[in-house]
């Protein structure tokens, strides 16, 4: 494996971790939305969400380019590549999502609007994201523990004649 590659293989598999603890603070503070929401935390945890939404999308666009430089550089694990790649585009577009969601809680709440919705859509897609993430480090460690390394030909043995 080139080094290059396998040097954004270990960042991508870094960021993965990252945002998986990310997301996990994120939907707890979801499911605990009420109690913070009316409190002078608002509008820092509000802004933290959003830079994670941001960073989040900054790291679908490296792990995408681990991927499909990883994809092109050999033909292995074509099949699981190609699965994380749908998962990897379905989380991509629920990041507008996750985004859209934050700003209707942002703007809702304080008119008395109800928010329950947005944040059972926040939730899901924090879930959806997650599992992108997790399927993201097992494919990566997958991938360098195979190294690409071309798979041995069998050996075969001229017959005498």
């Amino acid at each position: 494996m080139k080094k290059f590659l396998k040097a954004m293989i270990w960042i991508s598999i870094a960021v993965s971790c990252v945002n998986i603890l990310w997301l996990a603070l994120s939907y707890y503070e979801m499911s605990n939305v009420y109690s913070w929401i009316t409190t002078s935390s608002f509008e820092f945890i509000m802004n933290f969400l959003f830079y994670g939404v941001f960073a989040s999308f900054l790291s679908h666009i490296l792990i995408f380019s681990s991927l499909i430089r990883s994809l092109t550089t050999g033909d292995r694990m074509i099949v699981s590549g190609s699965l994380f790649l749908l998962l990897g585009l379905l989380s991509f577009v629920s990041l507008y999502l996750h985004w859209g969601g934050l700003i209707d809680i942002l703007n809702e709440f304080p008119k008395g609007l109800e928010i329950n919705f947005e944040v059972q859509g926040v939730k899901v897609v924090i879930v959806l994201q997650s599992a992108m993430y997790v399927y993201s480090i097992i494919y990566f460690f997958r991938l360098v523990r195979t190294d690409y390394s071309p798979t041995p030909k069998s050996a075969s043995i001229p017959l005498l004649n």
